[in-house]
């Protein structure tokens, strides 16, 4: 895979595997080592370029990650990836805290992750205080990366195919909040029992992709939950004293969830993302045993008569049909709107047609570097993700959408426009020469 192993990297282990295997043990975060291919007479050692971030869309960054190292640059290289969730990601990017990887106090920046949650207000406010954000490093930014779905697992002796059982937005509602707890309750088309809802207990990006939806279609008609609620990454916020009923099974972490629903459950649902089930065959995420998944998962009707799976057609259908609640419809029109990260993320928590659960994943960075290198690096990332071949074929393998083929198009040529360079000069755009002069850089 690698020409050469250069001499500050030979501590590291040389990557013999599919990167796909590198980057979980067990259902535990581990990191993935991504060596360059400098030659051995490199003068000055490149930048190491050190990020982290969600298991879900880990299988698309590593593989474009080791795909950029293969490039090749005496400049730079990206060192590391650590998969974690979303939440925790995010926290350490905002404090600088390498320790949320497992990693020793300030042994390593934290660059750059992918996320599959948007920021919080509570998150932004925090950047706009801490030492370690806006005074150090520039705005925050939040940069939609892919188009996304949220699978519904289904675990049932009767139910053997995708889109066998069609779950309508009530269904969701009954099941999800413990109202409809056998299935008999839900289709005559499947095995009677009871059902085990595997959800996630720690705060985690699917939990939020969910709670999104359900917070824009769930009633006291259709579910056992205190209406209104909010979208929240902890799951168990929906009940009362975060108490789930007692058909519901908590599994922590993603690997762990599918390992469970794989090869555990006999009667169950969940929610997981489309590339840890069979409707992407062609995914590179592996469970902890290093086997595939053989989960099916229920198409969607949401509230009309149409079912949809959450493959990369329907979902693309979804984002292109956002119902009446979404936000962010188009990217920031001016250098103030521009300098909020959350201005450059559509919401979609309902959609008009199309796969139902729908969102965007993200790309979260400071905007200044210590050393220019690693700003260099991250828009090469960025430039290759959105228009190279080789990277939306990764894209496209793990059952994502680009982003060129979604509403989110519209922020494509902003992005490249003030995020990638400064034509309209807003200074919004990563390593602003202007903004960065006054900061010293993550």
């Amino acid at each position: 895979m690698f020409r050469t192993i250069p001499r500050w990297c030979i501590s590291l282990p040389r990557i013999r595997r599919p990167a796909a295997q590198l980057w979980l043990q067990a259902g535990i975060a581990a990191v993935a080592v991504l060596c360059p291919v400098s030659p051995l007479t490199a003068a000055v050692p490149p930048a190491q370029i050190n990020g982290g971030g969600a298991v879900a869309s880990a299988p698309v960054i590593i593989n474009e990650l080791l795909l950029t190292n293969a490039i090749g640059s005496t400049a730079f290289f990206f060192h590391s990836y650590y998969p974690v969730t979303s939440t925790v990601f995010q926290t350490a990017l905002i404090n600088n805290d390498a320790t949320q990887f497992g990693l020793p106090a300030g042994s390593e920046a934290v660059d750059f992750g992918a996320a599959e949650q948007p920021l919080s207000s509570a998150q932004l406010s925090s950047w706009a205080n801490l030492p370690t954000g806006r005074v150090a490093a520039g705005n925050l930014l939040q940069i939609p990366l892919m188009g996304a779905g949220l699978a519904i697992p289904i675990v049932n002796r009767a139910v053997t195919g995708n889109g066998q059982l069609v779950l309508s937005d009530d269904q969701l509602c009954g099941v999800f909040s413990g109202k409809l707890f056998d299935w008999n309750q839900v289709s005559a088309n499947v095995a009677a029992g009871p059902i085990t809802v595997v959800y996630r207990p720690e705060s985690t990006a699917l939990s939020y992709q969910l709670t999104q939806h359900l917070a824009a279609v769930c009633t006291t008609t259709n579910s056992n939950f205190a209406v209104p609620f909010a979208a929240s990454t902890y799951f168990v916020s929906l009940f009362t004293n975060y108490k789930p009923p007692a058909n519901f099974k908590a599994i922590k972490g993603l690997t762990n969830s599918a390992q469970d629903l794989n090869t555990v459950e006999t009667s169950a649902i969940g929610y997981i993302s489309p590339d840890w089930t069979t409707i992407n065959p062609t995914s590179n995420a592996l469970l902890p045993s290093g086997a595939r998944s053989t989960l099916v998962v229920a198409a969607l009707s949401g509230a009309g008569s149409a079912a949809y799976l959450p493959n990369i057609a329907d979902i693309t259908t979804g984002l292109a049909n956002p119902g009446p609640t979404a936000i962010n419809a188009t990217p920031p029109s001016n250098a103030a709107a521009a300098s909020n990260a959350s201005n450059w993320l559509p919401l979609i928590p309902t959609t008009r047609r199309g796969y139902p659960i729908v969102s965007y994943s993200t790309l979260n960075l400071p905007q200044c570097f210590a050393d220019k290198r690693v700003a260099k690096g991250l828009k090469l990332l960025l430039h290759n993700h959105y228009f190279i071949s080789d990277y939306q074929s990764i894209q496209r393998r793990n059952g994502y959408v680009q982003i060129a083929n979604t509403p989110a198009a519209a922020f494509l040529r902003s992005i490249a426009l003030n995020l990638l360079k400064n034509a309209n000069g807003w200074n919004a755009d990563i390593e602003d020469i202007a903004v960065c002069a006054t900061v010293p850089g993550r």
